[in-house]
Parts: structure tokens; sequence; C-alpha cells
């Protein structure tokens, strides 16, 4: 069973927090980054370590689309 960890990230627009999504399997993959924000960095960084993971363990980032709000901290 595949693992996948929501990790929500403010974003500065009518959207509201956006989610990032950690696949908890080798590799390591992001789904979306979140906006290109210290908020978004904070909370990512945050979502990321509950899950037990640092950014230096990613090995792989899926974007879904290219809006801001997904794929700015890539």
């Amino acid at each position: 069973v595949m693992k996948i960890i929501p990790i929500p990230v403010p974003a500065p627009f009518p959207v509201g927090d956006v989610n990032v999504y950690l696949i908890r399997e080798e590799p390591l993959t992001l789904v979306d980054t979140g906006p290109k924000t210290p908020e978004a960095v904070a909370a990512l960084r945050t979502g990321l370590g509950r899950a037990g993971v640092r950014f230096a363990d990613v090995r792989r980032i899926l974007l879904t689309h290219a809006h801001e709000d997904h794929c700015g901290l890539a």
C-alpha cells in the first residue's frame, strides 16, 4: 500500500492553502511544491519533518501543472 502524506502549505492567493503530497516510498517524491514564499518553505519543512524527512531526502518532484501555487518552490 502506497503511503501518501498530504502537507498543507499556505498560499498568498485567494485559493487559500494548497496541499503538497509526500509519497513515502523510494524514491521519496513530492507531488507539487507550493508557492515560493518563506511561509510555504516553513510549512513544507515542518510537514516533511513530521514525516521524518528532510528536503535533502527528496529524490523526485512531480508537478501537476505550472501555476505558481503548485510549482513555485520547485
